[in-house]
């Protein structure tokens, strides 16, 4: 697998969307301290995440959510710095349950993750 090859030496978070940087370094940890590795980066991390409503039902009450996730790396690689900027969007229908709307809103911060996790992970592997 390519990504064997990738070792981060440090993961530091600026600012952001506290659930969407929890489940980035999830997906990042196992690259720490990858002493198999010679391909060390060390990465700067800034997120934000947008929730905007799309449209209403005729009581004026949300139906559809715009979701967006947008993480920028600073990458340190080897005396190098590059930044990369990855976004993510979805359009969520709003469930009737609060309680689910709210499980159902952190499954598409997690799938975010995983998705910019893998597109950062491409990237250094072609560092």
């Amino acid at each position: 697998e390519k990504n064997k090859n990738i070792n981060i030496e440090k993961i530091e978070f600026i600012n952001g969307d506290r659930i969407l940087n929890i489940r980035l370094k999830q997906n990042l940890r196992q690259f720490e301290l990858n002493k198999a590795s010679d391909n060390s980066f060390s990465l700067t991390i800034k997120s934000s995440y947008e929730k905007q409503v799309i449209s209403k039902n005729s009581a004026g009450v949300a139906t559809k959510y715009s979701l967006k996730a947008e993480v920028s790396f600073e990458i340190q690689h080897k005396n190098k710095i590059e930044n990369v900027n990855f976004v993510e969007t979805f359009v969520m229908d709003k469930l009737d349950d609060d309680f689910e709307n709210r499980k159902y809103e952190d499954t598409i911060k997690q799938n975010f993750a995983n998705s910019i996790s893998q597109k950062l992970l491409n990237k250094l592997s072609s560092i």
